[in-house]
């Protein structure tokens, strides 16, 4: 899912968590050993396959639609192999297999349209403690851009340039971690456009649990445009995320549940107004 990959560079650091799993090399050892520890979850639990079923409202809370929206599936060692995401008539709109090598670094990450053609591709590379250095991605059979992440141990950062077919750089994005940076959190994200100015800057703050609580992001000139404030039950597990204009508007909340595993059961999203949109269900089958 390369472009959902790309897209997730941005929009993790920038805007909010997507609504789906998955699949990002990690940066840092911490990241490592955070997707190694969700592994291992996923593997005792013997998850196969996860269904997301999709429910949409209109503005009176009628439902419009539900239909089959997305299936996910692991492997038997928890890596996830695939993603299918489904039309409201049942149709498939687009595949995205995934491939590992033997430390569980996912090295290709490839998009397939509804009837099965390769649409983009991506091949990535790690050093030998399982963290990415770059990519080299394809639209069909035609190398269409590069990514290469770069470690910087004394700034405590990541530096992740986006190069173009002609190696002419497109974008670079600064990960700035707590130190050190092996095990540090991520403090601040910088996108710059060539020429070297701030388009985009996402600020993350935590609490004494080192989780996640708020993120600021901020535009041209430093400008705050919006943040997310995300909260978590009793369980550690993040139950709401809520993004919130710079005038202080609400402008939608997400709500999790779980169960007693740390599974989430399901994800509602409510508008400005505390109206329901949408909600996914999620139903888990195991491997016998």
């Amino acid at each position: 899912m390369r472009k959902y990959l790309t897209i997730s560079l941005l929009l993790n650091c920038f805007f909010h968590a997507m609504t789906f799993a998955h699949e990002e090399p990690a940066k840092t050892l911490r990241e490592k050993q955070d997707k190694e520890k969700e592994r291992r979850r996923i593997a005792s639990q013997k998850i196969h396959t996860v269904i997301a079923t999709k429910t949409v409202f209109d503005t009176t809370g009628t439902t419009t639609a539900s239909f089959r929206y997305l299936e996910t599936e692991y492997l038997e060692n928890g890596c996830l192999s695939s993603i299918t995401l489904f039309e409201p008539n049942g149709a498939t709109q687009l595949m995205v297999r995934y491939e590992y090598d033997r430390n569980h670094n996912m090295t290709v990450d490839a998009d397939y349209d509804s009837i099965g053609r390769l649409i983009e591709k991506a091949v990535y590379c790690y050093d030998d403690s399982g963290r990415v250095t770059g990519s080299t991605n394809y639209k069909k059979d035609s190398i269409d851009s590069r990514f290469v992440y770069v470690s910087q141990y004394a700034q405590s950062s990541v530096c992740f340039y986006k190069y173009a077919p002609n190696d002419s750089l497109e974008y670079r994005i600064d990960y700035y971690y707590s130190k050190p940076l092996c095990q540090g959190l991520l403090m601040d994200a910088y996108k710059y456009i060539p020429g070297g100015d701030t388009s985009v800057h996402a600020e993350y703050v935590y609490n004494a649990m080192n989780q996640l609580i708020r993120k600021n992001v901020y535009g041209l000139k430093g400008k705050l445009t919006h943040l997310f404030d995300y909260d978590y039950d009793d369980a550690g597990n993040r139950k709401r995320i809520t993004k919130i204009l710079s005038g202080g508007n609400i402008e939608w909340t997400q709500e999790f549940t779980h169960d007693s595993t740390a599974n989430t059961k399901s994800l509602t999203v409510f508008d400005s107004k505390r109206r329901k949109i949408t909600e996914l269900k999620y139903d888990y089958n195991c491997f016998e």
